[in-house]
């Protein structure tokens, strides 16, 4: 594919997706919808593009994130969107400009892998655990399968959900992004 132009790069990203199988989706009202590849579990990896012209060529990137549903059902039991803090819009996220397998920037003019690229993030979305025992295991030992997404940044939300997980209740405080304080 050679993109003219942002609206053909996107529209090559989503026809790109669909071939490999990956199906929108939206999780939650207030969050926009996510690629997904299909699945029954109780975790859902999603993604979610950005697409850049720059005038050089194009890049892909985004974020890959997880959703954790019966996570997710309490807190929406038990706190308004705006009081969810750091979980206001998924479970954790890494934005792949910050993964080293995911560099993926086109010369104007050049063709441009797209197929490549999106089979790359289906198959780091697809190694990611989707029942939350194995999630939870994967975070205990630092798994490649959720690299980034058990990074130091996300670690408040990680201990919120291990704090959360026994008794699937918790009265630690909802953490919130630096900077913000409730």
């Amino acid at each position: 594919m050679t993109p003219n132009n942002i609206k053909d790069f996107r529209a090559g990203l989503s026809d790109a997706l669909k071939a490999h199988g990956l199906s929108r989706r939206k999780l939650r009202p207030q969050v926009q919808p996510g690629w997904e590849v299909p699945s029954e579990g109780a975790i859902k990896p999603q993604y979610f593009p950005h697409e850049i012209r720059h005038p050089w060529g194009f890049n892909l990137t985004g974020v890959i994130a997880i959703e954790v549903l019966e996570f997710r059902s309490w807190l929406d039991a038990n706190y308004p969107s705006a009081d969810q803090g750091i979980f206001r819009s998924t479970f954790v996220g890494w934005h792949l400009g910050n993964d080293r397998d995911f560099d993926f920037l086109a010369a104007s003019g050049e063709d441009v892998p797209i197929s490549e690229w999106v089979e790359r993030v289906k198959v780091r979305l697809e190694r990611i655990p989707t029942s939350l025992d194995e999630l939870v295991q994967a975070y205990h030992l630092q798994s490649e399968t959720i690299r980034g997404l058990a990074s130091v940044s996300n670690q408040p939300a990680w201990d919120f959900l291990l704090d959360w997980l026994p008794k699937r209740h918790t009265s630690m405080p909802i953490p919130w992004p630096p900077g913000l304080v409730r």
